[in-house]
């Protein structure tokens, strides 16, 4: 049963890998991109605005540049994969799906930031 769980994730994984990565082609390659669609409508940028240039600089070794498109989630990177990493182990162990009370406190905590910076980020000094 567990190899079945290793299984299924590192397929699940591969798949978002291999979508990432293509996505990530086509923006380089071609200039196309999704939009964001909360700022078409308000003009604002949300707190998701950068990721994909975040993700591309991140690719490209550009660490500095990655932090300047979207900081917030740059530095929610690492407490995000520990809560992640932590979530895939237990389930691949004993399929184990359920978070664990520190996991969501992280989860929590990361979406406060995010919403925090995206209110930030669109005030005018």
């Amino acid at each position: 049963m567990m190899r079945e769980r290793a299984k299924r994730v590192a397929v699940f994984g591969g798949i978002l890998l291999t979508c990432g990565l293509l996505y990530g082609w086509l923006c380089v390659h071609t200039g196309v991109a999704v939009p964001c669609v909360f700022y078409q409508i308000t003009g604002y940028s949300c707190p998701g605005c950068g990721v994909t240039r975040m993700c591309l600089n991140i690719l490209k070794g550009n660490i500095p540049e990655a932090i300047r498109c979207n900081p917030a989630l740059f530095f929610c990177l690492i407490p995000l994969l520990f809560v992640f990493a932590d979530s895939i182990i237990r389930y691949i162990k004993n399929g184990e799906r359920k978070l664990r009370k520190w996991q969501e406190i992280v989860l929590y905590i990361v979406i406060a930031v995010l919403l925090i910076h995206g209110v930030i980020r669109n005030i005018d000094f």
